[in-house]
């Protein structure tokens, strides 16, 4: 497997100079968050050939604050799909392939299940009828364990990826999200996902921060790791926003990251 970074760890830093930071620390990639390319990019054709340039593996991240695919507001829903399109239409004019897209949710928590589910079916078929003119994947991001989240167990993302049905949807993996569930073990999740996996997050966590510098919480990152690694052999994006500690956990997470495939050969 490989590695990148999630460009969100150093949300403070200007993005092309955060690109910088993560190649010269030898990142094999990076996940974009699209807010950082409307924040400090004015000129996208020549942010295409920068990364081109730079040679990391790059992917984006969706846009997902105040954005809800299955709100009951008709005009929220809109423009969320609106907005994920947008998002689509940018990774194909930076040639990129693979797009993290956070699932819609519940608006309340005594919505009718059956019509959220409907209205979130929908949103998807819309994005993926333009996600396939451009020849992009979008990775449905598995959510953590809380209130009004919908996609959280392995049988949620199947049936969605079902009901969509299309070649260019998977799942993005969050690998933290899972140990929130409690009861499902990284191995037994995966176990269950049909060879839907695209993408990978990975982050440590403890019993109150879901996402955290690897090595700065509770998980066994290496069984996690090495779980996933007999059925997925490509980039694992690694999460986890300190503010204020943005180049310490830029470079202890890939020190985390060399250590536990050493620590592997050694066994």
């Amino acid at each position: 497997m490989k590695i990148s970074l999630s460009t969100k760890i150093l949300w403070q830093i200007n993005l092309i100079d955060s690109l910088k930071l993560i190649k010269e620390k030898g990142y094999d990639g990076a996940e974009i968050w699209e807010n950082q390319i409307h924040r400090d990019i004015e000129d996208l054709s020549w942010f295409k050939k920068y990364l081109q340039q730079l040679g990391l593996e790059i992917t984006l991240h969706s846009l997902n604050n105040d954005i809800n695919l299955s709100s009951t507001n008709n005009e929220i829903r809109k423009v969320s799909v609106k907005q994920i399109v947008e998002s689509i239409k940018l990774a194909s004019k930076l040639s990129l392939q693979i797009i993290t897209v956070h699932p819609g949710r519940k608006t309340s928590s005594k919505d009718n299940l059956d019509r959220i589910w409907e209205l979130q079916v929908d949103s998807f078929r819309q994005l993926i009828k333009v996600a396939e003119e451009h020849d992009i994947f979008l990775g449905i991001e598995n959510m953590e364990s809380r209130a009004k989240e919908m996609i959280i167990f392995p049988k949620d993302v199947n049936r969605l990826i079902s009901d969509i049905r299309s070649k260019c949807v998977g799942i993005t993996l969050d690998l933290a999200h899972i140990a929130t569930i409690g009861n499902l073990t990284v191995k037994e999740y995966i176990s269950e996902l049909q060879e839907k996996i695209i993408h990978v997050h990975l982050s440590d966590s403890n019993n109150t921060i879901t996402h955290l510098p690897l090595g700065w919480g509770k998980l066994n990152l290496s069984e996690m790791l090495f779980s996933l690694q007999k059925e997925y052999d490509k980039n694992v994006v690694i999460e986890g926003y300190v503010p204020g500690r943005e180049i310490e956990v830029l470079e202890n997470n890939f020190t985390i990251w060399q250590k536990i495939w050493k620590d592997k050969k050694e066994i």
